[in-house]
C-alpha cells in the first residue's frame, strides 16, 4: 500500500471520527434539553402542590375520602356498569388550531433529527408558569419506525391534558374535597384553563384506571 492510500484513508477515518463526535455532541445536547424539562416539570408541579396545600388548608380541608364512583371496585364486575359511557374529555379537531400557543418538536431517542420525519401532531394542555398554555407537540421519528417518541409529563399518545393537570384536579376533589363544579371553577380562576365536570369526570376515570393497573 502506497504512502498515498494510507494517507487517504487517514483522512477517511479522521473524518468519520469527526462526524461521530458531532453525533454525539448532538445526542448530549438533546439528553441535557429532556432532563431541563424534566426538573421544569418536577419544580411545576412542586410548586402547584405548595399552592394547593395553602389553599386547603385554609379552607380547613379534611382527609380525602374517596367517592365510590373513583374506587377500584366500580372499574370491575358490576361496578363498572353503573357509571355507563365515558367522556373522553377530548375537544373537536378544528379546533385545535387557532387555540395552540406554542409547538415543540419531539425526536425519536438515539436518532439524528436529520433522519427524522414529522409522523403525527399532539395537542396537550400544560400548565407552565401557573398558567394553562396549549401545546402542538410535533413527534418526529424515522419514516420506518414502528414507535412514535413519548412526551414526557403525558400520560400516553392520545392524552389532551398533562399529567400535572390530573393530579391537580385529583387533589382539588379528592383532598380538598371540592366539587366537580367547584373543581372547574378553581382550575379556570387560578390557571385559565376551562374544564367542562365531564372533562374532569373523565380525567379523575383515567386516573382510576391507572391505579388499577
Amino acid at each position: 500500500m502506497t504512502s498515498d492510500n494510507i494517507t487517504v484513508l487517514l483522512t477517511q477515518l479522521g473524518m468519520r471520527l469527526d462526524e461521530q463526535e458531532r453525533q454525539i455532541k448532538k445526542q448530549q445536547q438533546r439528553i441535557e434539553e429532556q432532563q431541563h424539562q424534566i426538573e421544569e416539570l418536577t419544580c411545576e408541579n412542586e410548586r402547584l402542590k405548595a399552592i394547593l396545600e395553602q389553599q386547603g388548608s385554609a379552607k380547613g380541608s379534611k382527609p380525602p375520602i374517596f367517592k365510590d364512583d373513583y374506587s377500584v371496585d366500580t372499574h370491575t364486575g358490576s361496578g363498572k356498569s353503573k357509571r355507563g359511557h365515558q367522556s373522553t374529555g377530548r375537544r373537536p379537531h378544528q379546533s385545535k388550531q387557532t387555540q395552540v400557543d406554542k409547538q415543540t418538536d419531539v425526536y425519536e431517542t438515539g436518532v439524528d433529527p436529520s433522519l427524522c420525519v414529522e409522523r403525527r401532531r399532539q395537542y396537550v394542555w400544560r400548565i407552565i408558569d401557573g398558567k394553562a398554555r396549549y401545546i402542538c407537540y410535533r413527534l418526529l421519528a424515522r419514516a420506518q419506525s414502528q414507535e412514535l417518541p413519548n412526551i414526557a409529563g403525558v400520560r400516553n399518545s392520545w392524552s389532551e391534558y398533562g399529567i400535572e393537570i390530573i393530579v391537580i384536579v385529583a387533589y382539588l376533589h379528592y383532598w380538598v374535597g371540592l366539587s366537580l363544579d367547584r373543581v372547574c371553577e378553581v382550575m379556570q380562576f387560578f390557571t385559565g384553563l376551562e374544564l367542562s365536570k365531564s372533562q374532569v369526570d373523565a380525567l379523575l376515570t383515567q386516573l382510576s384506571q391507572d391505579w388499577q393497573e
